[in-house]
């Protein structure tokens, strides 16, 4: 694909527009995928990268690029009713294994949420989360240590991400991490349906 490698106006246009359809096909691709299938520098890739995330198209990652799949608000409301009663009782089962002073990564999710209103019945716990909802419940508890990243808020689900979230994440010890997934697989593989959170858990 060499012939797609320049900076020109028609080639940077043609090669974005087959770089959106890839990612509409595999809905993740990493940067230096994009630099090795069109013979570009990964600066290349990332201004491309940044163009069609400026458009609105696609959503830039930590190390590549996702196509947009938001979710419907009603969706994610009703997710919050839905099976409210088990998901309490996950929570209660899920804070009875965290003994206070722990330190905690609480991920996304309406699950999530439950058990951040769970955890209000410990004591001095460290929390790390990039869930705005589940933050603001824990930041009710004074004795709590929260810790955040920066970044953009998915309005959503009130996700924060911005490109070096995982490396925040990373600077932590954790004794216990709350992983929400979307599915497991029949080999017993946990699944999610976001590469954004994929990157950071």
């Amino acid at each position: 694909m060499s012939e797609l490698s320049g900076s020109g106006g028609k080639k940077k246009e043609i090669r974005q527009q087959m770089l959106l359809q890839w990612i509409e096909n595999s809905h993740y691709v990493s940067l230096e995928e994009i630099a090795e299938r069109f013979r570009v520098t990964t600066q290349t890739a990332r201004r491309d990268i940044a163009d069609l995330e400026h458009q609105g198209k696609v959503r830039r990652l930590h190390g590549g690029v996702s196509q947009l799949a938001p979710l419907d608000p009603i969706t994610y409301r009703q997710r919050r009713h839905d099976r409210a009663d088990e998901k309490a009782r996950i929570a209660e089962a899920v804070v009875a294994l965290i003994p206070d002073n722990a330190t905690i990564f609480l991920d996304t999710g309406t699950t999530c949420e439950a058990i951040a209103n769970a955890l209000v019945s410990r004591e001095r716990l460290h929390v790390v989360t990039y869930s705005l909802r589940s933050a603001a419940i824990i930041s009710e508890k004074t004795d709590f240590t929260l810790a955040v990243p920066g970044g953009f808020v998915r309005p959503i689900d009130g996700g924060m991400f911005q490109e070096d979230t995982p490396e925040f994440i990373r600077r932590f010890k954790f004794d216990y991490a709350i992983i929400s997934v979307s599915g497991v697989d029949d080999d017993g593989d946990l699944c999610d349906d976001d590469h954004t959170e994929v990157a950071v858990v």
